[in-house]
């Protein structure tokens, strides 16, 4: 028979929950033995670390009674495996020195293997049909010696037609350059002098760059023109390297105005300022454009090319060191050098010797390359 104090609880209630006078919550703890093995189909969350961790055991760690074990029993992998492994048997898994002879069957399919790759590589294989014949249209056939005869001649005179093209193009680019030159937007203007535009090969292999200021550097100083542009870095409160560019001035002298340094030759610099600098290549979207240098001396109009713009802006004053002088020693070029500007100077003349071959004398080109080059005034 129940008891009576059953009888008067609810149906349904837990009696572990109770309102009790007791205030700490009942916590049972599972007095089975762990798992030894996952339970088949059974997805359990991986812990990396205990599959990673390797350490010997007891077992392992004494040799003789590691042997014993051995001797006395085997202990094989499940029969699932289909290999007859012993798990304690440590010989199986040393790696061998050398590796062992394959077994003969094993090596002959391995040799027919290189054959067959050696042979596909030499002749390609054919393309397999994927198509049916059977299900193809019904196909006629017929004589196209007529139809041959007019592509044959369609394709002569496209030839021919290109090669009329070409001269006349020639021919253009050779009477555009003796006509009077005529400015492109100016019509009226009429030209004073006309100079031969052509590239200069002595100064051909020296790098220029065009450099454009925030500010006039020579409005304080007269000896701008000889001015030094020196690179030079510092490093920032947070340790981050900053690149900068400082203009150099020479002190006034005698030298100072001359720009020809004989090499060895020393010259005073004065450190004047500091600029922020961009530097930029000459491109218009995905056309790019090279800036020339044009210099008008002795009767001839010479242009070199000045590829890269380095635009600067002055940096704001800081209170930071700065050399109160800076001397500069002119050297000769290393071999290094030498090796670079033959190999432009080589690369100008193939290009202009494969121009003269293949007759590129077009309207543009003949002007850019040979054509005078006017002085047009009002």
């Amino acid at each position: 028979m129940a008891p009576a104090d059953s009888a008067k609880r609810p149906v349904g209630s837990n009696r572990l929950k109770e309102q009790t006078p007791f205030a700490c919550n009942v916590h049972f703890r599972a007095d089975l033995p762990e798992i030894a093995g996952a339970p088949r189909l059974l997805v359990t969350p991986l812990q990396p670390d205990k599959l990673a961790a390797f350490r010997l055991t007891s077992l392992e760690k004494d040799p003789k009674s590691f042997l014993d074990i051995l001797s006395k029993q085997a202990l094989f992998a499940t029969s699932e495996l289909g290999v007859p492994i012993n798990l304690l048997d440590i010989e199986r898994y040393a790696v061998p020195d050398t590796a062992p002879e394959l077994d003969p069957e094993d090596l002959a399919l391995l040799e027919e293997t290189e054959k067959d790759a050696q042979h596909a590589s030499a002749k390609p294989s054919a393309p397999q049909k994927q198509e049916l014949s059977w299900l193809m249209r019904t196909s006629y056939i017929s004589n196209d010696i007529k139809a041959r005869k007019q592509q044959q001649a369609a394709e002569a005179g496209h030839l021919s037609d290109l090669l009329t093209d070409e001269i006349k193009a020639i021919e253009d680019g050779f009477a555009a350059a003796q006509q009077p030159p005529q400015h492109a937007t100016k019509p009226g203007m009429q030209a004073m002098e006309v100079l031969p535009v052509l590239p200069d090969f002595e100064s051909w292999t020296n790098k220029y760059v065009i450099v454009t200021f925030d500010d006039n550097p020579a409005r304080e100083n007269d000896l701008a023109g000889p001015g030094v542009l020196q690179s030079y870095t510092t490093r920032a409160d947070s340790g981050k390297l900053e690149k900068w560019i400082a203009l150099l001035m020479p002190r006034p002298g005698p030298e100072a105005e001359d720009a020809d340094m004989p090499d060895g030759a020393e010259r005073n610099y004065d450190w004047v300022r500091e600029y922020k600098f961009r530097f930029d290549e000459d491109s218009q979207g995905d056309i790019h454009v090279t800036t020339c240098v044009l210099c008008l001396e002795g009767g001839c109009a010479t242009y070199k090319p000045a590829p890269f713009r380095l635009a600067l802006q002055k940096r704001p004053r800081v209170a930071a060191p700065r050399p109160a002088l800076v001397t500069i020693r002119k050297r000769p070029p290393s071999q290094e050098e030498l090796e670079e500007r033959a190999a432009a100077r080589q690369r100008l003349t193939k290009a202009s010797a494969d121009d003269d071959l293949n007759g590129d004398y077009d309207g543009s080109a003949g002007r850019r390359s040979s054509s005078p080059s006017p002085q047009l005034s009002d």
